[in-house]
This record gives C-alpha cells, sequence and structure tokens, in this order.
C-alpha cells in the first residue's frame, strides 16, 4: 500500500491532490474491508489487525494533509 502511493507521490501532477486523495482514499478502504474480514480468524492476530488499521488512520491523515497543501499553494499561486 506505501509502494502505492509512493509511486502516486512521486509522479507530476497539475491538480489540486484530489487524484491523490481519492485513489488513497479507495485503497485505505479496500484495506479496511479486507481487516474486516480477517476479524474472527483463527491464527490472525488481532493485535496485528489493530496495528494496520492505526497505520491506515495515519495514512488517512495525510492524505488530508496533502489535499490542504495542494489548496493552499493553488490559493496562493491566486493572490
Amino acid at each position: 500500500m506505501l509502494t502505492v502511493f509512493l509511486g502516486l507521490l512521486e509522479r507530476p501532477f497539475g491538480g489540486d491532490g484530489r487524484m491523490i486523495a481519492a485513489t488513497g482514499g479507495a485503497v485505505t478502504e479496500r484495506v479496511k474491508e479486507e481487516v474486516e474480514k480477517l476479524r474472527g480468524v483463527d491464527g490472525v492476530d488481532e493485535q496485528f489487525l489493530f496495528e494496520i488499521l492505526r497505520v491506515v488512520r495515519f495514512i488517512e491523515m495525510d492524505l488530508q494533509l496533502v489535499s490542504a497543501a495542494q489548496k493552499t499553494y493553488k490559493l496562493s499561486w491566486k493572490d
């Protein structure tokens, strides 16, 4: 998942960060769905699943920051 985000961030985008945020949102939603499917499965550590969800929340916050930073950058150019 992190490799996908790194690849997106390294690409030159002319937009306002919405594409990165949208793609990241789709990926994080998919991860959450997969984690929920694994809950209660024998041999799957609940602490590991908790940590995955924690990392996903951090990534979601980072995506919001990227989107906000792009908006701020775009607004600064309008002045």
